[in-house]
Order: C-alpha cells, then sequence, then structure tokens
C-alpha cells in the first residue's frame, strides 16, 4: 500500500515535468520568428521598397518600406533580423559582427543602432541603423558595411609603450586618460 502511493506520487512529478517542458518548448518555438533570406532580386521587385545604393557599387545603404515580415521589438531582435539580409548587404555573420550600441524611442518609432566589430574591436564608421514601427515592424535600415578578411588585430605595443611613445613624443605634461 505504501509502495502504491510513492508510485503513484513519482508518476504525477514525471507527468508534471513533462506537461511543464512541452508547454516551455512550445512557447520557445511560436515565439521564434522564421528568419527568410531575402535576395536582391526580391527586394526589388515589391513596389512598396525602395533601395539606394552605395555610389559606384551594387550594395544598397538604404531599404526602406516593409520588405520583410519579421518582427523586431529589442536590439537582440534587430540584429537577427540582419540576418534576412545580409547576403543582400554582403555581412558575413551578424551575431558575430554587430552589437547594439543605441536603442531609442522616437516618433512612434524605435531606432536600433548596430555598430559592426572584427574580432572584438570596434569598426570606426560602420554602422547599421534599423528604424521600426511601435508594432515593431522594420520602416528602414541603412548603414555602411565593410568586409575585412584575414587582419591581424595582435597589438605590437601594449598599454604602457603607447604611453611611453605618446610621452616621448608629447612630454609628460598631457593628461593621462588610460586610466593609470
Amino acid at each position: 500500500m505504501k509502495n502504491k502511493g510513492i508510485i503513484i506520487l513519482i508518476i504525477t512529478l514525471i507527468v508534471i515535468a513533462l506537461v511543464t517542458g512541452f508547454a516551455s518548448l512550445t512557447l520557445f518555438f511560436i515565439n521564434r520568428q522564421p528568419i527568410n533570406k531575402i535576395d536582391l532580386a526580391a527586394l526589388e521587385n515589391k513596389e512598396d521598397v525602395k533601395i539606394v545604393y552605395e555610389e559606384d557599387s551594387e550594395i544598397p545603404t538604404l531599404i526602406a518600406g516593409k520588405y520583410t515580415e519579421f518582427k523586431v521589438n529589442s536590439g537582440n531582435e534587430a540584429i537577427r533580423a540582419l540576418e534576412e539580409v545580409k547576403d543582400v548587404i554582403g555581412i558575413q555573420n551578424p551575431k558575430e559582427e554587430y552589437k547594439v550600441s543605441n536603442e531609442i524611442e522616437i516618433l512612434n518609432s524605435n531606432v536600433y543602432r548596430m555598430q559592426q566589430y572584427y574580432k572584438g574591436i570596434q569598426v570606426l564608421g560602420r554602422q547599421m541603423v534599423m528604424a521600426t514601427d511601435k508594432e515593431g515592424n522594420i520602416k528602414t535600415l541603412s548603414g555602411d558595411y565593410v568586409k575585412i578578411e584575414n587582419l591581424d588585430v595582435t597589438p605590437s605595443i601594449n598599454q604602457n609603450g603607447a604611453i611611453s611613445v605618446i610621452t616621448g613624443k608629447y612630454g609628460t605634461n598631457i593628461a593621462n586618460t588610460a586610466g593609470n
């Protein structure tokens, strides 16, 4: 009799764990939006999409209009949305190459500024900016991307060496902003 109660308790706990796990897994997949890879021909064929190209290039610097059904309501989703147009812009891996540097709400829109990085180092002047409406529909994507490959980013001197070079050239009567 005592064993029967323990068996029922164990079965009940297993059923609860399975139901809870299934519900969590279901919510995970329901909330994930599919990423559709968009090619340039598909963008150019949409009547309500405007594409502006970099001068003397086939790389768009602005895509305006509703070019995707993907919803963006956070910086992480903005970077994930770059996956859809990465082939059009030439981005190799948005998750590794971009970090959200700014999220602002302005005039019933959300704006996500994403900074390009190479091996963890900020690529100056290279950002993507995405604007969405309040519902998360992407309205514009603009920016400037540069493809960087096989660039050695190992510093040749350390921080103290850099300070020595600067003080040797400009003297010691300068502000030390390196944090020392």
